[in-house]
């Protein structure tokens, strides 16, 4: 179990969710230390490696770039950490590490020690081709993501080329949304997010790092905590305000992916399916969790919505009241399911707090 940072488990008594109303400290806190774990993991895998395999090739390339990645510069190993490609890597070099107790290191995580320089250069470099961005500070991809995201996406999304019919389809989808037109819709979408809530604005490109654009997706908007920091959005959001909610509720997603990677906050119990309030869907309870931490936060933005934009009050007063209906039924179902971590138990009620804040607002 990670120990959890003094500074962050201060934070969540003192009352954080995290959310974009939260002072930025705490945000801030909780990115350092989660870089700072990541590159912790880094490190333990190389001396880990040099230990048991010191003389391999692929052993000794890899020590070698995780010292050069020591003397660079402070950006360069924070692009690195947050690079969701890395986060890959590092995730499939940790559990295989994890499940060899002594002797060599298998030949599949020989395979993986030796795609780091790789893996780093793809994350470091500047792609290829031009890729257009979000407000100038997000890419945004579609048939060049990179090939580990690619490979992990499904069932998300499968990238494997389509033949016949499905191919014709996907093509002409494609071609029909140019990538370059969804950038200037969604820089549109964010700018008017900031412009209600200039906290939530600024906050989204620290945890959103790539949004992978697919209109032949077969949902709305897609995250996992699998390829965390990669946000899938497809093409069914028929006004700017719909595309405003579809970001702000993926990045509710990757932000709770940070908390969780310091603290899992939650006991999981895959047997047991909850409904959710605001679709009736079943979800396990890691996903009921989730759900409830990103409709407080949307509670939270409609509400502002509806106080700062006269033209669209009445749908986002619509909105809130849906959102606040189902929250009302949510709140006693986390509590009474009662699965949570020490930390996971304060951090809930802090967003009971929240839930019940934004639902006397609805009211």
């Amino acid at each position: 179990m990670t120990t959890i940072p003094p500074q962050v488990m201060s934070h969540i008594h003192d009352g954080a969710t995290y959310y974009p109303d939260n002072p930025a400290e705490y945000y801030r806190a909780l990115r350092k230390e989660v870089v700072s774990l990541r590159q912790s993991t880094m490190v333990a895998a190389a001396l880990r490696a040099n230990h048991r395999a010191g003389g391999h090739p692929a052993v000794q390339a890899f020590v070698e770039r995780v010292r050069s990645l020591a003397e660079s510069s402070t950006d360069s190993r924070l692009s690195l950490m947050t690079h969701p490609a890395f986060l890959v890597w590092l995730r499939q070099v940790a559990t295989l590490s994890d499940a060899e107790v002594d002797g060599p290191p298998r030949e599949e995580a020989l395979h993986w020690l030796g795609e780091f320089h790789r893996v780093c250069d793809r994350c470091l470099g500047s792609g290829s081709g031009p890729t257009p961005f979000v407000e100038n500070r997000i890419p945004v991809r579609r048939d060049d993501v990179d090939p580990l995201i690619a490979e992990i996406a499904p069932p998300t999304y499968d990238f494997s080329p389509l033949q016949g019919t499905e191919g014709v389809c996907r093509a002409a989808a494609w071609s029909a949304y140019p990538l370059g037109f969804f950038a200037e819709a969604a820089s549109v979408a964010l700018r008017r997010c900031g412009a209600v809530w200039p906290e939530l604005a600024e906050m989204v490109p620290h945890f959103v790092h790539t949004i992978v654009h697919v209109p032949d997706g077969e949902f709305r908007s897609a995250s996992a905590a699998r390829y965390t920091g990669v946000v899938f959005l497809a093409a069914d959001d028929q006004t700017l305000l719909e595309l405003e909610e579809s970001l702000v509720h993926e990045f509710g997603h990757q932000v709770l992916y940070w908390v969780m990677e310091l603290d899992p906050v939650i006991l999981n119990d895959t047997d047991t399916e909850f409904a959710l309030p605001w679709s009736g869907a079943e979800r396990d309870f890691y996903g009921f969790y989730h759900a409830f931490y990103i409709y407080i936060l949307l509670a939270l933005y409609y509400d502002r919505v509806r106080k700062l934009r006269p033209t669209e009050r009445d749908v986002a007063t619509t909105r809130l009241h849906e959102i606040a209906t189902g929250l009302s039924a949510a709140i006693p179902e986390i509590n009474r399911a009662g699965r949570f971590t020490p930390l996971g138990r304060a951090f809930t009620d802090n967003l009971c707090r929240a839930a019940t804040g934004v639902i006397r607002e609805a009211s």
